[in-house]
């Protein structure tokens, strides 16, 4: 369902959203757009419903063949109208792949262990299209040096 408001864990007394963000391997298959759109239409009525209007960050996880909700996320932007602020979209399977293509012990230290979980072995979410530890890492580190050059 939707529940932002629950999900956010917003109340009287904390209603601000800074950053939300979407990862298509969770959401949807492919390059198709319908259920990003989703999440940005309801962003915005929340949005609108509880903090006056202030639209949160949004970081999009994708795969570099994701044309069309890029394309989406452009025709958002340029349209104005406030639907969208600030939207990063990220990936990394094109850069990764000469590292993690090569035999373990040849990989630079960022990118050995590349599918190793932090969970222990039983906990869910450990499949092939979830992120693994050192991918999150990377991810984390992409978007520090994102904000820092901002704040350059």
């Amino acid at each position: 369902g939707w529940c932002m408001e629950n999900f956010w864990q917003l109340s009287s007394s904390n209603n601000h959203v800074d950053v939300v963000s979407w990862d298509y391997s969770m959401n949807e298959a492919g390059g198709i757009p319908q259920g990003l759109e989703a999440y940005l239409r309801q962003i915005y009525a929340q949005s609108h419903n509880i903090d006056n209007n202030n639209i949160p960050l949004l970081v999009v996880k994708d795969t570099h063949m994701a044309k069309e909700r890029r394309d989406l996320l452009q025709q958002y932007a340029a349209d104005g109208g406030g639907m969208t602020r600030d939207t990063i979209v990220i990936h990394v399977d094109p850069a990764i792949r000469p590292f993690v293509s090569r035999k373990e012990q040849d990989r630079p230290k960022g990118f050995q262990e590349w599918r190793k979980f932090g969970a222990p072995p039983d906990a869910p979410g450990q499949s092939a299209h979830h992120p693994a530890l050192a991918e999150h890492k990377l991810l984390g580190w992409m978007l520090t040096m994102h904000f820092l050059a901002a704040l350059e």
